[in-house]
């Protein structure tokens, strides 16, 4: 199987959160919570010498996904699968239902990197993640972000 990847020149980063914002439009998601891309920011040091660091995180499309693994004890099949021709880890939304199958967001416990978000505290909402813009990659385009 194919693993295509991301590759962000963090030292590039300056905080902007662009990558954040063009994702959110592209993906026309709603303002609020849900976003598939972001950008966590910190410092270190005490005045005058203070240095802001930034990470811009998203899904990142897991070799062997423990997500994927996860939802598969609560859903038939799972809900959150690996797609061959990229490598990209994908929500089935058809399956995703967590009051039938009472996972508790347990996809969402289980990824360490908090890829796996929801639109509100509800828990009847269903998971989404970022996908690799595999639309994108289809039309031989590389992912927004």
């Amino acid at each position: 199987m194919v693993q295509h990847g991301f590759f962000f020149d963090q030292s590039r980063c300056i905080g902007c959160h662009a990558c954040s914002i063009i994702c959110k439009m592209w993906y026309d998601l709603p303002p609020g919570p849900l976003k598939y891309m972001r950008v966590y920011e910190w410092e270190k040091g005490s005045f005058p010498d203070i240095r802001v660091y930034h990470l811009a995180i998203n899904c990142y499309h897991c070799e062997n996904p423990v997500c994927a693994k996860e939802c598969e004890k609560y859903v038939p099949g799972g809900a959150i699968y690996k797609e061959p021709k990229y490598g990209a880890v994908l929500i089935d939304v058809e399956k995703c239902d967590p009051v039938k199958y009472g996972c508790k967001r347990a996809c969402w416990q289980a990824c360490p990197y908090g890829s796996i978000v929801f639109a509100s505290d509800d828990p009847s909402e269903k998971a989404h993640k970022c996908t690799m813009c595999i639309d994108r990659l289809e039309q031989g385009l590389k992912p927004i972000c």
